[in-house]
């Protein structure tokens, strides 16, 4: 029973810290502007929402490594940076069929033998997953499409939740990484509703883009909690006001802007006694280009 009660625990800050990743990923849609004399607002965002695709939909065209610091939570409640992991990352475009290949562990490589294992046993899981798919009914195959059509009604709500929440200003230009670049601030508006899961939270959130001015993409977005956010009413845990993320995007083969690099500074509280204050940061290298059109 205590063992459920620490793997429940640890799945609570997760999802803090995870939220925290989808608000980072989602402010960089309102990036998308440019300092051209815009005749009509409204059109405009129409014609950014319509050619508009996440950072999680590019990685998909992408086989790419991912360097995490992974976030441990003790039987008490402490919250603290654990192991380092390297994962080879093979994107599926089907929900949950993502391979995170994991290759090594604060540094050190993964037993040849061990990683062999686990490569066979996911792909006996892909073997039985497309027989159980073969022999599915016209009833099990239209459930199916319908939980796959959720999911991605699910991204397009929490993209539109962006859009209605923030309040976009145009401040100023700064050089990142040698690019050219619009300052935009994220103001979020007060007494906004929301659709999406996660949409509810974007209030608590500011935000300021670095937008290259050539091709009018992210490179930079830092956001800031303007309020705390509560776990289970408070008392699984909460983000403190103040805490911030930034996302770095880099441009691969001069043709896709992908996420190079995702920093937490998270302070907060667990099991309302326990304070935490954690650095976390996330690496993205692409490894293998053209999986498919971008």
């Amino acid at each position: 029973m205590a063992a459920c009660h620490v793997r429940r625990r640890f799945r609570v800050i997760q999802q803090i810290l995870t939220l925290i990743g989808l608000l980072a990923s989602s402010a960089l849609v309102l990036g998308q502007l440019s300092t051209s004399p815009i005749p009509d607002r409204d059109a405009f965002v129409a014609e950014v929402r319509a050619r508009l695709r996440t950072d999680e939909e590019l990685q998909s065209r992408y086989t790419y490594s991912e360097k995490r610091q992974q976030i441990r939570v003790s039987k008490l409640g402490k919250v603290q940076l654990g192991q380092t992991r390297l994962f080879q990352v093979y994107p599926s475009p089907e929900p949950g069929q993502t391979y995170r290949r994991l290759m090594a562990v604060d540094g050190v490589p993964l037993n040849p033998d061990v990683l062999k294992a686990r490569d066979e046993a996911r792909q006996k899981s892909l073997v039985d997953q497309a027989a159980i798919r073969a022999r599915e009914t016209p009833r099990e195959r239209m459930r199916r499409e319908r939980k796959e059509a959720d999911a991605r009604q699910e991204q397009q709500e929490t993209v539109d939740d962006v859009f209605r929440v923030y309040e976009i200003d145009l401040v100023g230009r700064e050089t990142v990484d040698g690019y050219q670049s619009v300052v935009a601030t994220l103001e979020p508006r007060p007494n906004v509703s929301t659709r999406s899961t996660v949409g509810k939270y974007f209030s608590k959130f500011r935000g300021r883009a670095w937008v290259s001015e050539h091709d009018h993409q992210v490179v930079k977005v830092e956001m800031e909690a303007v309020e705390n956010l509560l776990v289970g009413w408070g008392i699984l845990g909460r983000v403190h006001k103040g805490s911030r993320m930034l996302v770095e995007r880099r441009k691969i083969n001069d043709e896709v802007w992908l996420p190079a690099r995702v920093t937490f500074e998270v302070v907060g509280r667990s099991l309302l006694v326990r304070k935490f204050s954690v650095r976390a940061v996330t690496e993205f290298s692409v490894q293998k280009v053209r999986r498919g059109h971008v």
